[in-house]
């Protein structure tokens, strides 16, 4: 029997190894385990300035994170998961259940980043989820407006994506987690790289005027109060509301057609949340600029029709929205007052 005791002794570490290794292999996840789901990410439909490594300081509009809120099917809270030092590819842990799920740029939860810029609302309804413009509180010299006007103020910039059917099952679970050789049935190995597909779309774009105006040397400061594009946009459509909104924007570069810096154009960028959706088939989109011009002199220019329809132009244009207007300033005599000085400058001879 002594000589007998190794043997027995080794035969029973390895049937309790190859037990306890078929116990793992066939183990069954319990229901709040989540399975680790990759994700990846792209952004060139975006047009944002989107670098995998991290930018200066002065470079504005860097994506800081990734949100995918999902939306639980069974009526619970919606949580989010993140990718923050790789906003391209990642892995998130994601419980077992079914879900609709968004995918943007920051967090509803930054609130001092979206802060006067940005308001969330209905962020716990999928379909409802939407981005407004915050309220411009500021009060211009130049215009006034009506009782139903909303006076917005400049977005940050804003992209998302939409699933509206996800799940995780229990087998992906075990799959991600214990890395069995067990085979997913189609549609859970669908689900499991569902979100390696996301192109992000804009809900933010770029919108141009410029204006030609003969004698802009006598300009000392030019802006226009622009209306008529969306104030409000749904998250998982990135389709905006009927209800509209003005910006008032300043025309910050100037570009002189000759040498003599005499005529030249004016122009200013922004963005907005792009056009608006009537609310009835019958109605028009509309855009135009109220204009305002104060001269060298410090005088406010009297312009004998101020309000330029942009309506044609905009809704011509693509991924930057822009718009040319043209109009004369009085000629140019004595000195400058630099009260509010431009920006950029350039000369181009047309």
């Amino acid at each position: 029997m002594r000589h007998l005791t190794p043997y027995l002794l080794l035969l029973g570490i390895l049937l309790f190894g190859a037990c306890e290794r078929r116990h793992l292999e066939s183990e069954s996840p319990d229901p709040g385990l989540s399975a680790l789901i990759p994700v990846k990410i792209d952004w060139s439909k975006t047009g944002f300035p989107v670098d995998a490594t991290p930018r200066l300081a002065t470079q504005q509009e860097y994506v800081h994170r990734v949100s995918l809120r999902f939306f639980p099917r069974n009526g619970g809270a919606p949580f989010e998961r993140y990718l923050e030092t790789n906003v391209f590819e990642g892995e998130i842990n994601v419980p077992v259940g079914e879900y609709a799920v968004i995918v943007y740029n920051e967090s509803v939860e930054d609130v001092n980043y979206w802060n006067g810029r940005v308001v969330f609302s209905h962020p716990n309804d999928f379909k409802a989820f939407s981005a407004s413009l915050s309220q411009d509180p500021t009060s211009y010299d130049f215009y006034t407006p009506g009782a139903s006007e909303f006076m917005g103020v400049e977005p940050l910039r804003l992209a998302s994506w939409s699933l509206d059917t996800f799940w995780v099952t229990p087998e992906m679970a075990t799959k991600t987690r214990y890395q069995t050789t067990r085979t997913l049935v189609m549609q859970d190995q669908q689900m499991l790289y569902a979100l390696t597909h996301i192109v992000m779309r804009p809900l933010t774009y770029p919108t141009q005027i410029k204006a030609d105006l003969h004698n802009l040397r006598s300009a000392q400061q030019i802006r226009g109060c622009l209306r008529g594009f969306a104030s409000r946009v749904n998250m998982a459509t990135g389709k905006t509301h009927a209800e509209s909104g003005n910006h008032v924007i300043p025309f910050t570069t100037r570009a002189w057609w000759s040498t003599e810096q005499k005529d030249g154009s004016a122009t200013a960028l922004l963005l907005t949340l792009g056009r608006s959706t009537p609310a009835a088939k019958s109605a028009s989109e509309k855009y135009d600029i109220h204009m305002d011009v104060v001269l060298h002199n410090g005088q406010r220019h009297s312009m004998s029709q101020p309000v330029f329809d942009l309506s044609d132009q905009i809704l011509a244009s693509t991924d930057t929205l822009k718009a040319n207007i043209a109009f004369d300033l009085p000629e140019y005599s004595g000195s400058d007052i630099e009260i509010d000085p431009w920006r950029e400058e350039s000369t181009l001879i047309y």
